[in-house]
């Protein structure tokens, strides 16, 4: 007890002398828990795909010399992911009377869309409790929402509560995924969004090719410290 108080001393003098705690290097902080979706099936590229198109008939709804040129869309690449959006964003724009074409022309709003594979080394996380991620109401319908307590009601009234039940949870992977989507005319952006992703770390050859370009972050462990006594 002597030794604690003593300690506790010292450091209130330390702390009364410096007036303020001062360190060289800037103390590390952690971002506040915040819920990251997960793809986990061509449903979820659905569910991006009709929020994209939301956002492209919005922005050409508010650009009257854009309404009559037709957007001209182009897969970036052979993967599953690449081709799935494409035909997915496609349907997506047509059912709303937007005019695309089937091959480039003269004059077109051109619509684009990149994948971004980032790879991370074995993470380990203990997320506070209560704390879970899904994609499941839609990116659409969870856009906005601040904390943990008001994804709840919105899941609720979307009717998540039952896939929550039948074990609709995600958990964090080591892979994510960066989508951007970008409208574009005149070589000027109309519209640009991305959006990360954790997706299932064996599926992460559905959104890039080994060939392709990626990231590849790697977290070193610390390496052991070995004690000689001489």
């Amino acid at each position: 007890m002597r030794i604690l108080l003593f300690l506790l001393a010292v450091a209130g003098l330390l702390l009364g002398g410096c007036g303020v705690y001062r360190s060289q290097l800037p103390v590390a902080a952690t971002y506040p828990a915040e819920p990251q979706y997960k793809m986990q099936s061509a449903g979820h590229w659905q569910v991006l795909a009709s929020d994209v198109a939301d956002r492209i008939e919005k922005a050409l709804g508010d650009r009257d010399d854009l309404l009559t040129i037709p957007l001209y869309l182009r897969s970036p690449s052979s993967r599953p992911f690449s081709v799935g959006f494409y035909r997915l964003l496609t349907s997506e724009l047509v059912s709303r009377g937007l005019q695309v074409s089937l091959n480039k022309e003269k004059d077109n709003v051109n619509v684009d869309y990149d994948v971004y594979v980032v790879h991370h080394s074995a993470r380990y996380q203990r997320p506070p409790i209560g704390t879970f991620t899904a994609i499941a109401a839609g990116v659409s319908a969870a856009r906005g929402l601040e904390s943990i307590a008001e994804w709840i009601p919105a899941a609720i009234g979307a009717g998540v509560l039952a896939d929550l039940a039948s074990g609709a949870v995600a958990r964090p992977s080591d892979k994510e995924v960066v989508i951007s989507v970008s409208m574009a005319y005149n070589n000027r952006y109309v519209v640009h969004s991305s959006s990360v992703y954790y997706i299932n770390d064996p599926d992460w050859e559905l959104y890039m090719g080994p060939d392709d370009s990626g990231t590849y972050v790697q977290e070193f462990e610390p390496m052991p410290v070995r004690v000689v006594n001489r």
